[in-house]
């Protein structure tokens, strides 16, 4: 597993009984099996830092968009909340060793216009984290 997969992973973790979807979701107005509330993980595969003397990029920042779709503004909130939950922290990803999660920006709610199937709410959070590989 890359270390953009091990991230999802822990994503999940912090709210089990949500479905986060990996880069990209159903579309809303014509899929008929689209959860009422669900999240979706956009990574990126990282910026090589920290290149030794030999030229050698042992580490990178890795950033992430999560968006959080609800039908309100409450339940968008509460599932960037869980996620937020990670910023601080040192997450655990075999073979890598992490800074902290960091969230340097975060977009408030609001209405998602173009989806007119039903009522939609979206939260909008972009993570950072420093990794380098052991």
């Amino acid at each position: 597993m890359t270390i953009v997969d091990e991230l999802l992973t822990v994503i999940r973790a912090t709210m089990p009984a949500v479905t986060v979807f990996d880069s990209g979701a159903p579309d809303e107005n014509n899929d008929t099996d689209v959860p009422e509330r669900y999240a979706v993980y956009w990574p990126d595969i990282g910026t090589p830092e920290g290149g030794n003397v030999a030229g050698e990029f042992t580490g990178g920042t890795y950033r992430w968009q999560m968006t959080y779709v609800a039908p309100d503004r409450g339940m968008a909130e509460w599932m960037a909340n869980e996620v937020r939950s990670l910023v601080g922290t040192r997450p655990f990803i075999p073979g890598f060793v992490c800074g902290q999660v960091l969230l340097p920006v975060s977009l408030p709610a609001r209405r998602d216009e173009q989806v007119l199937a039903r009522r939609v709410v979206v939260v909008i959070d972009r993570f950072e984290l420093l990794a380098e590989q052991r």
